[in-house]
């Protein structure tokens, strides 16, 4: 037994055999019944052979002496300033039990005394362990012995060569190794254990259990001897307490099967996220032994529920190089939150044998092979082999693999941390027969394919893969750099594999391209496969001392790139050696040429020979990251240059040629695995990461600033120095759409919104109200678990994925307004309003973004001509209102406003409102149209083509202009094609039925028909109140008696209707004149009431100004008016210059 501190120094080392020879010395006069009561305590007989020791575990022993010295190293991780005595239980296949006190061993080997003197053997069972281990809290061991042969139920033994049917006897003990309780299990088979046995595949009789994470049962695996006439391997779980029996491994099909083919490996029990169910590892069909040497099978995690019925399976990957080399399982457990599952295997090829660990992934209900690791030697090493894996108990995402070299049999282990991105999307500008948005995923040596802007696939669905010679471990994608026009054919991907070599993927490969399921899609395809741990180095600008052999390369990022050539930056990790366990990180930067030998139509070849290392830098302490910049493509100095963050979170710049230097934005407040960065954050570089001029991108080295965004571990987002959330998922930065998007986690998460602006310009100093640095826009609810997955560079959607696996694209308004506000600048029209359209945004933007550019700069020609569909102008039209939008609703960001090329001036209707402004102004742009036969895009239009929309503009205005709009509709109808119908009216056919019902969706029905009537047309009247909700027999009989009347008489009596008196007065006077030639008795006094009723006498006066009687009469009502008005100084006016004078009324108005 070693102990190692923090250092992986040896502090000591027990040997065990002896412990037991010493204990047994001490114990030979006594007369002890073993531990359990199963047979003679053998510690009079030492054992002559050693042992086999399969299990080492520490626990807290309650009543442990106080032995805590100042010496307190970190032994394998142990925490050995916990309060009490912490020990380490062992166990061997030969029935020992030895106790390794920590403390007390650390103080021997600090006074150099006998180190088994610390340890002591707890007792030997006679028929030897089968298995055994500790609960996860520690306080129960489990041990599986068997029963004598002397067994007083007097089992029959069968013995068949080396095969023998016992009675395992599975039992518990406290920590003070007092027997808790114990239970006879069904008859097994079983195989005698070989002391000096190695780590092999454990024989397929052996017994396994594994206790369950919260120490609430075990469930053990063993091979039943008598299983319907032959032997089966089954799961059975125990109660902790009792030993009760729980539940037996079954087929969910309901049928009561057992499940068939379950292999002889320890089986794993799933965390409480997984509903703790219990995985074992399955093959596809019964084997024997030397079946199982002499073909390949599938193989399968299978899992059972807490009721022992199996539910879903994992399905374990076969990624051996040759078809001949054989793979056994070895071991498979979950991690702490159960989304990650490692698989140990063992390789036995023909000249050597290696193992692998492989990681699955649980994610859309489906098993990912994420990473393998894999120790055939890849790095000019020799081959090895996992004796152990163990995940950590505090970290989901870290491993410990523990390895048994094949030459010299050196031991070796080894800590991995892995970084999960949340996914991995590429951004690309290529034409339409790529994806600008590729979302990729990794599962074992298939690496799948979803072009995100092209359609929504929901995993694990894809729309094309790509299968390689290898494990796929790590993706590399090339990204926009600055000048640089994209290519059909360029390198696009490198794809590292698990066998150590890289794999070059480009675009546009003819017939190596594979199959799409989404039409117009071409996926990428393989082009070269490169070795980097075999170098050429013939040439003479190669630094001999520069190799990678016994390194591992992780992180690979290109930084340049031209037509020939791939320059990219990766971070080597030594490999330990027997005089060096602690290490640095090196910084290695690699040209990788491409020349006509990597194409070959028959398929990729694998070459050595364009690969060279030109520099290699090491680092003050382990690198964490190293990503591209985020504005590579808008940023000169960003070519040739990437951000690194090491593990104590400082962060460096790196630029071609070996050049590493602190980086601007200063340090995290926290290491953070997850970072993004800005070169030029500065106001004038972002101001123009839109622009495509590339003249206008270039960035400046004395004046760029840099900005980074970091995700921590436990889920805190920082820029530089500053938190910017204390609990995110996910982020990603935009630079099209100037963002900083991210996910919140909680009980309300939603999806906010960072101006990059802002962020630039926050001052840590100043107040609260200065700094809006966590405002920006309005967040977006999203459901709880949800994580980004992309931000479309050229349009206004973000992807996101839910907890169950499926994507979903939203477009929030954060990403939606300012995409408008940036087309309607642009002057394209019709994607501004479509998008308006879809997202229910208020289309007054259109003309309140910039009034003038839409009213006197050819802002509305532009619009018509754009607009095909009529519908879309009507709505645009109809949704006008006479409120600036921009002032309250839709603020204008600030990088819109700095891109304009002159100020928008404020919108300022005096005279007119908005509304009729742009009523008049469309509505003259359109006539306009229908006059020319063409609009200002040149698509020709005919008479009458925007009789609809110019309807609009007429029933928005304020006032409504209704009887222009009849007008209209009845002109457009007399000026179509003549039919020859004497019977049917031109006003009741469809085209005019339909644009009067038009226009009663715009207007009240009734005001249309008072409009009609208004004219004085009753056959129009007569057609609008064909669709409305007037009686019939009310209107029909009007409108028949008006026709009837005299025109005078009929235009009074509708204005009377329509209160319209002065218009009734003058036709009530025409109406008189055109009956008699002078006017009657009874005509005048009508008139005169109707004078005085209406009020109407100053019309009077000037219609009668010919008759004087009756002009006189009214002067005479107008002072009797004035005078009930207490008035009397203006009745005597008007009475005195009556002709002639009205004395009464002047003597009447001269007493008031």
């Amino acid at each position: 037994l070693l102990a190692l501190d923090v250092n992986d120094q040896l502090v000591w080392m027990v040997d065990l055999e002896k412990a037991v020879e010493e204990s047994n010395e001490e114990d030979d006069d006594d007369d002890e019944e073993a531990v359990g009561g199963h047979g003679d305590d053998v510690s009079g007989n030492a054992p002559k052979v050693r042992s086999r020791w399969f299990y080492a575990a520490s626990f807290l022993q309650e009543n442990s002496p106080d032995m805590m010295g100042d010496d307190n190293d970190d032994i394998m991780g142990m925490n050995l300033a916990s309060e009490g005595g912490l020990h380490i239980t062992c166990l061997s296949h030969a029935g020992h039990v030895v106790s390794v006190s920590i403390d007390e061993t650390n103080t021997i080997a600090s006074k150099g005394g006998n180190l088994e003197e610390g340890s002591e053997c707890i007792g030997s069972f006679e028929n030897g362990l089968e298995c055994g281990g500790w609960s996860p809290d520690g306080e129960v061991l489990a041990l599986v012995t068997f029963a004598s042969d002397e067994d007083e139920d007097g089992n029959e033994i069968v013995n068949d060569k080396d095969l023998e049917a016992k009675i395992p006897i599975l039992m518990t003990m406290n920590t003070q190794y007092e027997i808790l309780s114990e239970v006879r299990l069904d008859p097994c088979l079983f195989s005698l254990h070989s002391n000096n046995a190695g780590d092999g595949p454990l024989h397929p009789n052996s017994i396994l259990f594994c206790w369950r994470p919260d120490s609430a049962s075990l469930a053990v695996s063993m091979m039943d001897a008598n299983v319907n006439n032959k032997p089966l391997r089954r799961i059975r779980t125990y109660h902790r307490t009792t030993l009760q029996i729980l539940s037996l491994s079954k087929e969910e099909d309901g049928a009561g099967r057992d499940v068939p083919n379950l292999l002889p490996v320890p089986p794993t029990w799933a965390p409480a996220g997984c509903s703790h169910y219990v995985g074992a590892v399955q093959s596809s069909r019964p084997l024997s032994m030397k079946s199982a040497r002499a073909r390949q099978v599938s193989m399968q995690v299978a899992f059972m529920e807490p009721n022992g019925l199996r539910h879903r399976e994992c399905k374990i990957h076969n990624t051996v190089a040759a078809k001949t080399d054989k793979e056994d399982v070895i071991g498979v457990a979950f991690n702490l939150e159960g989304d990650l599952l490692a698989v140990t295997s063992r390789v036995t090829s023909v000249d050597a044998q290696y193992g692998k660990v492989q990681l699955y992934h649980r994610n859309n209900y489906h098993w990912y092979l994420k990473y393998e690791l894999r120790y055939d030697g890849n790095a000019g090493l020799p081959s090895t082999v996992v004796s152990a894996m163990q995940f950590s108990d505090d970290d989901p995402y870290k491993i410990m693999v523990a390895l048994n070299g094949q030459e010299g049999g050196f031991l070796e282990w080894r800590e991995y941390t892995f970084r999960w991105d949340s996914s991995t999307v590429h951004y690309r500008n290529h034409g339409s027969s790529s994806s600008s948005v590729l979302a990729m995923a990794i599962d074992g040596k298939k690496l799948n394919f979803t072009p995100l802007d092209k359609a929504i696939v929901p995993p694990p669905m894809y729309a094309s893969s790509l299968e390689l010679p290898a494990p796929v471990v790590g993706i590399t994608a090339r990204p926009c750099l600055f000048n640089e026009a994209a290519k059909e054919g360029e390198v696009e991907f490198i794809i590292a594999l698990s066998n150590g070599k890289l794999a070059l993927l480009h675009s546009g490969g003819g017939s190596e391209i594979g199959v799409s399921l989404i039409p117009g899609f071409q996926p990428p395809s393989l082009l070269a496969i490169v070795d980097p741990f075999n170098i050429n180095l013939s040439d003479e600008t190669v630094d001999s001392s520069l190799s990678l052999k016994g390194m591992a390369l992780r992180d690979i990022t290109i930084i340049d790139a031209n037509d020939d050539s791939l320059t990219v930056a990766a971070v080597s990790c030594p490999m330990a050696t027997s005089a060096k366990h602690h290490f640095v990180d090196h910084l290695v930067e690699m040209k990788i040429s491409l020349t006509n030998d990597c194409i070959n139509a028959e398929g990729p070849v694998t070459t050595t020979t364009d690969i060279m290392i030109t520099s290699s830098l090491p680092l003050e302490e382990r690198a964490l990251r190293i990503v591209n910049w985020s504005d590579t493509a808008y940023s000169e100095g960003a070519r040739g240059s990437a951000l690194l963050e090491l593990t104590d979170g400082s962060l460096l710049e790196y630029s071609q040629g070996g050049v590493l230097e602190p980086c601007g934005a200063g340090p995290l407040l926290e290491a953070c695995p997850w970072i993004a960065g800005v070169y030029d954050a500065s106001s004038d570089a972002s101001s123009t990461s839109l622009t495509t001029d590339s003249s206008a991108l270039q960035g400046h080295d004395e004046s760029s600033r840099r900005l980074v965004i970091g995700l921590s571990s436990r889920y805190r987002l920082y820029c530089g120095e500053r938190l910017l959330s204390s609990a995110s998922s996910s982020f990603i930065i935009s630079l099209q759409h100037r963002f900083v998007t991210h996910v919140t986690i909680g009980s309300r998460p939603q999806l906010h919104f960072l101006p990059l602006a802002s962020l630039c310009d926050f001052d840590p100093l100043m107040g609260s109200d200065e700094n809006m640095v966590l405002d920006g826009y309005e967040p977006r609810s999203v459901e709880r678990g949800a994580r980004l997955v992309a931000i479309f560079p050229a349009k206004p959607f973000a992807v996101i994925q839910m907890p169950r696996g499926n994507l979903e694209s939203i477009s929030p308004r954060a990403l939606v307004l300012p995409y408008v506000m940036m087309k309607i600048q642009e002057g394209d029209f019709y994607t501004a309003l479509d998008i308006m359209r879809r997202q229910r945004v208020d289309m007054n933007l259109i003309v309140d973004f910039d009034p003038s550019e839409f009213l006197e700069k050819g802002g509305a020609e532009h619009f018509i001509g754009q607009i095909e569909k009529i519908d879309y102008v009507n709505l645009f039209l109809s949704s006008l209102i006479d409120v600036d939008t921009t002032l309250w609703k839709y603020p204008v960001p600030s990088w819109i406003l700095a891109e304009r090329s002159t100020p928008a001036t404020p919108s300022q209707h005096t005279e007119d409102s908005k509304a009729n402004k742009v009523c008049k102004k469309v509505r003259q742009v359109m006539l306009d149209a229908e006059k020319d036969g063409v609009t200002s895009s040149g698509k020709i239009v005919k008479e009458g083509h925007f009789l609809l929309p110019v309807l609009s503009t007429f029933a928005k205005e304020n006032p409504p202009k209704l009887e222009e709009a009849l007008s209209l509709i009845k002109g457009n109808a007399s000026r179509g094609p003549s039919k020859k119908s004497t019977r049917k009216s031109v006003l009741l056919s469809e085209h005019v039925q339909s644009s009067i019902q038009y226009l009663a969706f715009l207007a009240d029905f009734e005001l249309i028909f008072n409009s009609a009537i208004g004219m004085y047309d009753y056959d129009l009247a007569k057609a609008v109140a064909r669709h409305s909700q007037m009686d019939p027999k009310v209107y029909l009989p009007m409108l028949k008696r008006w026709k009837e009347l005299p025109e005078s008489t009929a235009r009074y009596e509708v204005d009377v209707k329509l209160k319209r008196y002065e218009s009734a007065l003058r036709h009530l006077v025409d109406s008189g004149q055109a009956e008699e030639e002078m006017y009657d008795e009874d005509h005048t006094a009508k008139c005169l009431k109707f004078v005085e009723e209406h009020s109407l006498h100053k019309l009077g006066l000037d219609l009668f100004k010919s008759d004087k009687a009756n002009h006189r009469s009214i002067m005479v009502s107008l002072g009797d008016r004035l005078l009930s008005d207490r008035k009397p100084e203006e009745a005597l006016t008007v009475f005195l210059a009556a002709n002639p004078r009205h004395l009464d009324g002047g003597k009447r108005a001269s007493r008031a």
